[in-house]
């Protein structure tokens, strides 16, 4: 006989997984540095060959992008009769495919240029890609810039797509791979934990990103542009993020600076119309769909 849900025992049961629940994510936030305050000193940059793509989404995606890159450049390297399914592998490629993704962990470099206090995800701006020396940049950037022809393809392909209908991972498929040579500078560094889940990009989000920025703005000179540029090792756990103060209009890939890309959009509505409009285009059939691209 089943036990009404406002049961005794039913009430315990809920209690317990709530409990386990909280217990989890209090345990995710401390290993996250929840707690902790985010102390800088003064250290280089590395800099050196950095090939990457440009995106304008919450910082959260970031690391995905980081993954995705890591694909890439494993799939272009791996010697595989078959590429592009890792079901399609053989054990020994499965390995070696993941080895090569793995190798790429101290490589992988994001640069975040824009205030997270001041606009929403869907304005944020960033870059992530392989940072290496010279001795280096035929076998990470050239392999990586080489796939440009082929995203050309994939993107003339689907052109006629609406980009509201295109996913997340079609958006980064058509992204061509860009390259700029970084200087080493003055710098400084944050060490701080790093669990790769959601709780970590919010806590770098909204205390780690706004108090480097902070630190810029009372410590760089005159000319210094606030921008954060994070490495994470997920073996160790842990980020070291960088906040040149000398040169970093150079870290800005020619692009404006915060208040400049912020006074070119315009003030932020609490409701995005075009991202509901690009919702409806989601769930609507396409017969309505041409109907949601004629309101105003």
């Amino acid at each position: 006989m089943n036990e009404p849900r406002d049961s005794p025992a039913r009430r315990q049961q809920f209690l317990v997984i709530c409990s386990v629940m909280a217990a989890a994510f209090a345990y995710t936030a401390m290993t996250s540095g929840i707690f902790m305050s985010v102390q800088a000193t003064e250290g280089p940059f590395p800099g050196g060959n950095y090939c990457y793509k440009f995106a304008i989404r919450d910082y959260a995606a970031s690391m995905g992008y980081g993954r995705r890159i890591s694909e890439d450049w494993a799939w272009a390297t791996l010697d595989a009769k078959e590429k592009g399914n890792v079901m399609k592998l053989e054990p020994q490629e499965k390995a070696q495919f993941k080895k090569l993704k793995k190798s790429l962990d101290g490589k992988l470099y994001h640069i975040y240029l824009d205030d997270t206090w001041k606009m929403g995800g869907t304005r944020l701006r960033f870059m992530s890609g392989l940072l290496v020396s010279d001795a280096d940049k035929a076998e990470y950037c050239d392999v990586l810039m080489e796939k440009n022809e082929e995203i050309e393809r994939h993107a003339r392909k689907n052109q006629r797509i609406h980009q509201n209908d295109k996913t997340a991972g079609d958006i980064f498929s058509e992204t061509l791979y860009e390259y700029v040579d970084l200087p080493s500078v003055d710098s400084l560094v944050v060490q701080f934990p790093f669990t790769d889940g959601f709780v970590s990009s919010l806590i770098f989000s909204y205390k780690i990103l706004p108090a480097m920025r902070k630190m810029i703005v009372e410590k760089g000179g005159p000319d210094s542009i606030p921008v954060v540029i994070s490495q994470c090792d997920r073996k160790q756990q842990m980020c070291s993020h960088y906040a040149p103060l000398v040169q970093s209009k150079d870290f800005l890939m020619g692009l404006p600076t915060t208040e400049e890309h912020l006074a070119a959009l315009g003030p932020e509505s609490f409701l995005d119309w075009e991202h509901l409009k690009g919702g409806a285009r989601k769930i609507l059939p396409g017969s309505l769909k041409e109907y949601i691209d004629k309101l105003p």
